[in-house]
Order: structure tokens, then sequence, then C-alpha cells
């Protein structure tokens, strides 16, 4: 994100052949500056220390959120968990698979689609348990980072009045901090609350927010 923003990065533009990025999954807007900058979008490389390099993304295209297999790499869902399991001479620790190959399950969600490429949903670790019910914490930090006042979001399980309950650390945009300017802190909180209403129930919705600069 660093070096999207710096000014100097567009003058490297018409040597640059190509962008590569494995520290891991780029958001949506940094993909998008660094390509239009150099004038090609980053090469996404999705891997772990266990399995060596396993899928590749560039954004810029139909469905470029999805990712696709490396040249000998299976991928799957496991089934229960949806946590990607990856086959190649590249895994090193895990289960040998039929084919004799290592298989292991990554700490990474899944949602395959019909052309075996596969949309990232978050990590299984972060799959908590609020008021009886299951909530992973990186959709809703995706759809909290969707709304308009909103420039980054981490979400957090703490106690709150002897319950668990999530908590909400939101760095504002533009827009953000005007309304929180104008409006205070429980109002944007609130409006907030309303925007991921829609989607979750409201005893999964933060309970705590605090709006910090980064």
């Amino acid at each position: 994100s660093r070096l999207a923003a710096a000014p100097a990065l567009r003058e490297a533009r018409g040597a640059c052949r190509a962008v590569f990025s494995s520290g891991g999954p780029l958001d949506e807007t940094t993909a998008r500056a660094i390509a239009a900058a150099l004038g090609r979008a980053p090469c996404e490389i999705l891997g772990s220390t266990e399995t060596g390099g396993v899928a590749v993304r560039e954004r810029g295209g139909p469905d470029d959120e999805l990712w696709r297999a490396l040249p000998g790499v299976s991928v799957e869902a496991r089934p229960g968990d949806g946590r990607l399991v990856a086959s190649s001479p590249f895994v090193s620790c895990g289960e040998t698979g039929a084919d004799g190959r290592q298989r292991f399950a990554m700490g990474d969600r899944v949602r395959m689609a019909p052309d075996g490429r596969f949309e990232l949903l978050g990590r299984a670790d972060r799959t908590v348990k609020v008021g009886a019910k299951r909530l992973a914490l990186p959709e809703m930090e995706r759809e909290l980072a969707r709304h308009p006042a909103v420039a980054e979001a981490a979400l957090l399980v703490a106690p709150r009045g002897g319950e668990t309950r999530v908590h909400a650390v939101v760095v504002p945009s533009a827009s953000g901090r005007a309304e929180l300017a104008r409006e205070g802190r429980r109002a944007l909180g609130a409006a907030l609350a309303d925007h991921l209403g829609r989607v979750w129930e409201r005893v999964l919705l933060p309970r705590a927010w605090r709006f910090v600069d980064e």
C-alpha cells in the first residue's frame, strides 16, 4: 500500500515488464493503484512455507478476484470447514494422497468455482463464536470496508458485559473523517452497524467502535 502511494512509482512505468507480489493477497484499491501507475497489474502469488506457490491471480479482467492453481498444483475445498487443500511436488508436509503426492490443508477458507478457480474467504482460524453463533471475522471486515466511510477495518472479539462480543477498529476514509467530526463517534458507529445489520444478526454486530488514524 505504501508503494502504491509513492509518486516516484510512475517513473518505472516504461521499464516495467511485470510486478510480482507474494506477501499476502492485495486489497483491490492497492492492486489497481499499482496497475494504474505501472501499466501492469501485480501478479499475486498465493502460497505458504509448507506448500510453496499454490495459485495466482492478476486483476484487470472478468472474475479477477478468483485464483487459479499454478501448473502442477491441484486444489480443492476440504469438506466441512472449506479450507484450501493443496497437492503438488512442492508440498513439504501433510498427508500422502492416492497419487503419492503430499496434500496439505492450508489455513485459508475458499469457495470453489465451477471452472476450478477459487475465491478466498479469509482465514479459517478467525472464525469465532459469538452468542452461540459462528462468525467469520474476515467476511465482516470485507463488508465493513465496502462502506464509503471506511478506509480500513479490523475486528476482534473481547469480553463485554460478561459475554464475548465483537469489537471494531476503523480507519475512516476522508468522508468518514468528515462524518466523524460532524456527527461524532456514536453516530458513525451506529451507521456502520446498520450497514452490517443488512447481512448479520444483531448479536454478531460490533458492540464497541474505535476510530484511529492508522
